[in-house]
Parts: structure tokens; C-alpha cells; sequence
């Protein structure tokens, strides 16, 4: 990673700027490769000019524009006309004077030269020095944003903070503490908060110790907040900050000088400094919990049982298309009180054709009417020659008269959308398995 500082003689010139009531001009880029620099090592912020030798080019700055009143950039474009050589070292530099303002070390790196004779292309290197002091645009007379002419990649860079938030809360909401994280405990009067992790407005908030909470000085009862918000600087890395509030009340999302901070409640502390637990834990603590079931849902598993209703299952041909009866299945004894049947159905066909097939379910109960209750199923069959079905569909059929009894039979229909019912020559249904009530 390169890293920047702005000098001591820019210090100085800057000061001596001001006094004189003077604008600072930095208007050259220079590049160099300082044999034996380390990238790892720290910038003196007395170091000066390369010597001529190390020099490998002097530019005059492309472009240079404000990024807010304390910050202002300065950029340089090099085309495909410019190379070939190496560099590690950019200066940000007054031309006029010689002086090093700004001084960025990188990795070794390349400048090529477009040659065509050779078939060699070349590149084209941006790069962007950015100097953060107070005042900056005013001391400079840099006014015009930087995003009317740069391309901006704040607003990304920013969408995909927001990003990550927003997805984070999608899987924490917008509170969540996993395990004990953030406890807040009270020993002898003493307040604690424990080590952990919390989500917090989609923020990551890590306790790393044991944290003590003074109290001293709130009317009890309290309440004790985690507050978490997401900033940095332009040349520093952004980190999530946390902070504990001690209030009677605070809201869950608050906006201060453009940060917006994130909050939950911890605990309340009584007036006899005796802790209410208020964290909510997040979805893994309560899944790990061997005092809790986590999935609930399986319980239903107790409702129903399934079971298979022929050794070798029923299979059934529905053709030829409109028949009379319409192929039926008498339910077996013990499918009488079945819910559910799975059905496949699998068709050969010598052109694409659409199919649907209405199950009809009838019971024998005097007082219910003949085929009382229907479900449809449809599907397209598309012709595959070389295989024995061109079609397999799967369908769970759910079994059941209005008057909501079993039935004793079911029907099926079958019709089709397509050029002719002839173009089908094969339609079986099988049915193997159910689920009911033994």
C-alpha cells in the first residue's frame, strides 16, 4: 500500500503563505526511483527532492480540484506518449521553488511507451495526491469541486459500505448480540459490560475486554446503550467506533455533522445497581441454546406420517384423451386417511404440446356430493425421440372433499392445448407414496 505525508517545508511554506496573505501553489508532479526504498518504512517528513539522477520525469499537474474546504486534490494524467521507466517515489512539488509539499513512496512500478514498430503498447497512469490541512481550498484558491472533472468513486466506495450494512442487518436485524457479548453484570455495586460481539444498525461492534461502566452521578434507573457509527478520514482507513450511553432514553438511530450513529439497549441498571438484561441475542445464540428447539417447524413431522401404498407403487395409463370413465384410483385401506399423494406423471410426444389434467376426488358418503373438490395440474411436454419419456413431472396432490373428508376415490381428466391430442403416445401416471394419518 503507498503511503503520502505532507512535508516540514510545506509546513513552512504554508505558514509563510498565510502571513503573506499569499496563495499555495503546488502545479508539478515528479517521478523518481530512489534505489533501496522501502515501502514499509516511514516518510521523513524532512526528505527533499531526489537528485537529478533518480529523476525520472517532471509533469505539470492535470488537474487539481476541492474535495471539501479542508482537503483539496491534485492530479496528473500521463498518456501512452510517456515512458519507459520505473518509479517509486511521486512528489507533489512547486516548480518554481523546488518545493516538496506532498511525498508518496510506492511499490516499484512502470511506465510504458507506446511503440508500434515493435508492437509494444503502452499504458496510461493516473494518479491522484491529496493534501488534508485546514483552510485548504481558501490557502490555495482551489474552489471547483473535484467531482466536476475527476472521476468520482466516493459514492461507490460509500454504496458499498452501505451495502454490507444493510445486508448484515438483513441476517442480525437491527440489534443483535451474540452470546454473552455486552453483558452488562454488577459485582459489589461494580458495572461490567463483557467481551463480544454485537451488530448494531448493521455495524460490527466488538467488545475486546472486560469493559467497566461508572454510573456515578445518573439518577437510577438507567438504561445503558451501545452506540456504533462508521467513519474516517480521507487518508485513514474507516473503522466502526462504539461508545456506551448512559440515558433514560436514546434514539435507535440519531445524524450528527453528516454521521449517523446506531444505537441498542443493554441493560437497566436499578437504583440498588441490580441489572435487567435487555440485549437481544442474535438467531445463532438461540439456535446453540440445548434448552431451545430451533426449529419448531419438525415438530409437524408428528402430525403426519408417510408410507407407501403398493409394494410396487400404482401406475396407470391416462390414455386415450377423453375417455369415459376417466381413469380412477380407489384409494387403498391404508390410504383412507391420507392428505397428500405424490403423483408422476411422464409423457412421449411427437410435438410440443401443453397439458393439463384435473384430478377430481369423490366420496361415498351419501350426503356429499360425486366428484366435490378438484385440483389441476399442467405442464408442457417437449418431444425428446431417443428417450422412452420425453416428460417426468412430480406433483404433490393434496386429497380432500369440500365437506372435508377423505375421499374414496379420485379421477383423473385429462385435455390438452396443442395442434391434436394425437401427437401424444404415451400419458402414464404413477403414484407410490402418501402421507396422512395411520
Amino acid at each position: 500500500m503507498s503511503k503520502t505525508i505532507l512535508t516540514n517545508a510545506f509546513a513552512t511554506y504554508k505558514a509563510q503563505c498565510e502571513t503573506e496573505n499569499k496563495p499555495i501553489v503546488m502545479n508539478e508532479f515528479v517521478f523518481a526511483l530512489v534505489p533501496d526504498q522501502d515501502i514499509n518504512d516511514p516518510i521523513n517528513p524532512d526528505e527533499i527532492l531526489p537528485p537529478d539522477n533518480q529523476i525520472k520525469g517532471r509533469f505539470p499537474i492535470s488537474q487539481k480540484g476541492m474535495i471539501n474546504p479542508d482537503a483539496v486534490v491534485y492530479s496528473i494524467i500521463l498518456g501512452t506518449d510517456i515512458g519507459t521507466w520505473d518509479f517509486n517515489w511521486i512528489g507533489l512539488v512547486n516548480s518554481e521553488t523546488n518545493l516538496v509539499g506532498a511525498i508518496t513512496h510506492v511499490k516499484t512500478q512502470s511506465k510504458t511507451k507506446s511503440d508500434k514498430e515493435n508492437n509494444i503498447a503502452g499504458d496510461t497512469l493516473n494518479r491522484n495526491i491529496v493534501t488534508p490541512y485546514t483552510n485548504a481550498s481558501a490557502l490555495t484558491q482551489i474552489t471547483v469541486s473535484a467531482d466536476v472533472w475527476q472521476l468520482d468513486f466516493n459514492n461507490r466506495l460509500l454504496a458499498i459500505d452501505e451495502r454490507f450494512r444493510i445486508d448484515n442487518i438483513d441476517l442480525y436485524d437491527q440489534a443483535a448480540f451474540i452470546g454473552d457479548s455486552w453483558k452488562a453484570s454488577s459485582t459489589n455495586g461494580a458495572i461490567s459490560l463483557s467481551p463480544g460481539v454485537a451488530y448494531i444498525g448493521g455495524l460490527r461492534c466488538e467488545n475486546t475486554d472486560n469493559l467497566a461502566i461508572n454510573v456515578n452521578g445518573f439518577t437510577p434507573p438507567v438504561t445503558l446503550y451501545v452506540e456504533a457509527s462508521f467513519t474516517g478520514q480521507i487518508n485513514s482507513a474507516w473503522e466502526v467506533n462504539s461508545e456506551i450511553v448512559i440515558a433514560k432514553s436514546h434514539p435507535e438511530t440519531r445524524t450528527e455533522n453528516g454521521v449517523t450513529y446506531y444505537s441498542a439497549p443493554i441493560a437497566i441498571i436499578e437504583s440498588d445497581h441490580s441489572v435487567k438484561d435487555l440485549r437481544v441475542l442474535d438467531w445463532r445464540t438461540d439456535h446453540l441454546d440445548p434448552n431451545q428447539n430451533p426449529h419448531p417447524q419438525y415438530e409437524n413431522q408428528k402430525l403426519l406420517d408417510n408410507f407407501e401404498l403398493y409394494p410396487n407403487g400404482l401406475s396407470m395409463s391416462l390414455l386415450p384423451i377423453g375417455q369415459t370413465p376417466n381413469p380412477q384410483w380407489v384409494l387403498p385401506t391404508q390410504a383412507k386417511n391420507a392428505k397428500f399423494v405424490n403423483a408422476l406423471i411422464k409423457a412421449k410426444t411427437t410435438e410440443i404440446i401443453n397439458v393439463v389434467i384435473n384430478v377430481y376426488f369423490h366420496s361415498a358418503n351419501p350426503g356429499s356430493a360425486t366428484g366435490n373438490a378438484s385440483t389441476q395440474l399442467c405442464f408442457t411436454v417437449t418431444p425428446i425421440p431417443s428417450a422412452p419419456f420425453g416428460e417426468y413431472q412430480t406433483f404433490l396432490i393434496p386429497i380432500t372433499t369440500k365437506d372435508g373428508e377423505t375421499p374414496d376415490k379420485i379421477s383423473f381428466h385429462v385435455s390438452t392445448y396443442g395442434p391434436n391430442n394425437k401427437v401424444i403416445s404415451k400419458l402414464d401416471i404413477e403414484i407410490h407414496r402418501a402421507w396422512g394419518k395411520k
